[in-house]
């Protein structure tokens, strides 16, 4: 208890501010428990179960190839909420998947995003802004309707298109909803991304994300599982990524300048510490809260780190779940150790 007291002093005082009587840090010391052990009950089961399925190694979250062509000569910069959403969107209209598995990975990409989109808001990148509103928009669609934008990716489409076809498809809407903003906006406008529309800033994610599986994988026969399977764990990946940054964002809810506003913000901070526990377990068991740029808050950061780590381009290392490393040859960056 005496401990937990002290502790209570770094989150509710900031320095040069009169200490409190031990008898009122007893009695909030009591409150944050309530709050943690509030936050444990409602603990994201299933994101907790997608995160198992993450390893970290060469291409893990190589998601957007540099040998894909952009449409526009300036690209926004990425936030960790909308690849995920666009690689959640591809994965939802593939056909032949049972939608048991597909109404899972929407529960759990639902969890995570709830996290990632507070972590993204921690980013100062003005630019950044714009990205976090379209995956926001985009996912409310895809979580309630199964429709990315205005294209309908329920059982109708999934019938009657191959997985080719499919991403071809998601490839050419997104094509033609970034070219028909470059054909009709201003030059300014156009030349600057933190001024595109949702539409058109979903479109351009989409557009990268799909042709970079098409380049990989449109030269043989997909295996709808298999790919179903990848897309699962480099979102896992992704999210690992993303997640990593929960301390800093525990850390940060909990100062406020405004000391009345402060309990309300370590009150919340014990919940997200409750809520997260057995997340970070899990990164504390395979060591991941160590791996990574120094500063992993932006998930440009985290890429940039990855390719400095790069030393072999065809050899691939993953951390499995018993923390062991197995060696994987590859000739491209999308290539996901077997589930």
């Amino acid at each position: 208890m005496r401990e937990e007291i002290e502790l209570s002093h770094f989150v509710i005082l900031l320095e040069g501010e009169k200490q409190l009587p031990k008898s009122t840090l007893k009695s909030i010391v009591g409150g944050l428990n309530i709050h943690i052990n509030w936050g444990k009950n409602r603990q994201p089961r299933s994101l907790l179960n997608l995160l198992k399925q993450s390893f970290f190694y060469k291409g893990a979250m190589q998601f957007d190839s540099s040998q894909v062509q952009s449409l526009l000569s300036e690209q926004p910069p990425n936030c960790w909420a909308l690849p995920v959403m666009t690689l959640t969107t591809i994965a939802v209209a593939l056909p032949n998947i049972a939608n048991q598995h597909v109404d899972e990975l929407i529960s759990s990409v639902d969890e995570g995003l709830q996290y990632a989109s507070q972590i993204d808001v921690l980013d100062e990148n003005h630019a950044l802004r714009c990205t976090k509103n379209a995956a926001t928009v985009v996912w409310v669609g895809i979580k309630l309707r199964k429709k990315w934008l205005d294209m309908d990716l329920g059982d109708k489409i999934r019938e009657v298109r191959s997985t080719g076809e499919i991403i071809q498809g998601l490839a050419d809407e997104a094509e033609r909803i970034v070219k028909e903003f470059s054909s009709t906006g201003s030059q300014n406008l156009v030349e600057n991304p933190l001024y595109w529309p949702v539409n058109v800033l979903a479109a351009n994610s989409m557009y990268r994300i799909s042709r970079t599986i098409l380049f990989y994988y449109g030269n043989g026969e997909y295996q709808v599982e298999e790919l179903f399977k990848k897309l699962i764990c480099i979102i896992a990946n992704i999210l690992a990524a993303c997640l990593t940054n929960l301390p800093h964002l525990i850390a940060t809810k909990c100062i406020n300048n405004a000391f009345e506003e402060r309990f309300t913000s370590v009150g919340n901070a014990a919940i997200l510490f409750g809520e997260t526990e057995d997340i970070m377990k899990l990164f504390e068991e395979r060591q991941l809260l160590g791996i990574g740029p120094s500063q992993p808050l932006c998930i440009d950061e985290w890429l940039r780190w990855m390719d400095s780590e790069t030393q072999d381009p065809t050899v691939s290392t993953s951390v499995t779940h018993n923390g062991a490393s197995s060696t994987v040859e590859s000739n491209d960056e999308l290539v996901i150790v077997p589930m």
